[in-house]
């Protein structure tokens, strides 16, 4: 995501490249001016003849009211006013900052872009220090969790144990009682059965003495 310093370096960087371009086009069209031979002379050209972009150039080159000791013969033979050189050397100096400007900005860019990625890793390393950390601590409380309910367990598993072993004692002493009352039982069967025994033997004598009589 651009943050206002990238916006602010695009911006920078496409007014540059705009100033670059007006320059190389002034420079251009001043070389072709020279070269068809188009400069001012205030002495001998009408001042309502003067267009108003040469007026300026007179303004602001006062050397081209003597064209006539100032003038450059190019290898085609046209004249080249001094003006017209010192203005192209003026842009080329101008188009000269503005690349070195350029390729500074080009180099910050770079530089920024180092800057981003460097912290961009390291971010990423304190991150990884980070989950690592995080992790570790949840590893930690997570074996502190799983002993004490390894404790809790064997806790349990004491106390079931326990509770079994008496409820097996239960059973046991339950067992030996219940075997008691069945031994008294047969016991007390045993002697009503006796008891019939006698009861029936008695009878039967009765029986035999009635009949005797």
């Amino acid at each position: 995501m651009a943050t206002g310093s990238d916006r602010e370096t695009r911006g920078r960087r496409s007014n540059i490249d705009d100033e670059l371009l007006e320059l190389q086009n002034a420079r251009q069209m001043f070389i072709e001016r020279g070269r068809r031979g188009l400069h001012v002379e205030n002495q001998s050209t009408p001042s309502h003849n003067i267009r108003p972009e040469e007026e300026r150039d007179q303004f602001k080159t006062p050397c081209r009211a003597n064209p006539s000791g100032n003038e450059h013969i190019q290898e085609n033979g046209s004249k080249t006013p001094v003006a017209t050189r010192l203005s192209e050397s003026l842009i080329n100096r101008v188009l000269s900052e503005m690349s070195t400007m350029r390729t500074q900005i080009e180099t910050e860019n770079q530089n920024k872009d180092t800057d981003v990625k460097a912290r961009e890793l390291k971010i990423k390393e304190l991150a990884l220090v980070e989950r690592k950390r995080k992790n570790k601590q949840e590893e930690s409380r997570l074996k502190q969790y799983f002993e004490e309910k390894e404790f809790e367990l064997k806790i349990k598993e004491a106390k079931f144990k326990r509770k079994c072993i008496e409820q097996t004692e239960r059973i046991a002493e339950q067992e030996i009682r219940l075997r008691e009352k069945e031994t008294l039982l047969l016991e007390r069967i045993s002697r009503i059965e006796r008891k019939i025994e006698l009861k029936e033997e008695e009878l039967i004598c009765r029986e035999r003495f009635l009949s005797q009589k």
